[in-house]
């Protein structure tokens, strides 16, 4: 079964463009992690890809590290 997805009507959808001028990444990065998974989650209608707010933020939550050694995320808890 698959899941269900519900966007509320009021959650403005960004390009690839402005996502990767709000993440200050290339739009070429952005792309290549739509292929090999690892970026931020995104809505595919035929051609158009576009990126939720949400979708957005936790990408940037799972990107949370306490030092440059760490390979999995931070917790919040200051480790």
């Amino acid at each position: 079964m698959t899941a269900k997805f519900t966007l509320p009507a009021f959650e403005k959808l960004y390009t690839a463009k402005e996502t990767a001028v709000r993440l200050k990444v290339s739009e070429s990065f952005l792309a290549k992690k739509r292929v090999s998974g690892g970026g931020p989650k995104f809505i595919k209608v035929g051609r158009v890809v576009r990126y939720t707010d949400a979708a957005i933020y936790e990408y940037l939550s799972a990107q949370l590290r306490n030092s440059t050694s760490d390979t999995e995320p931070s917790s919040g808890k200051g480790e």
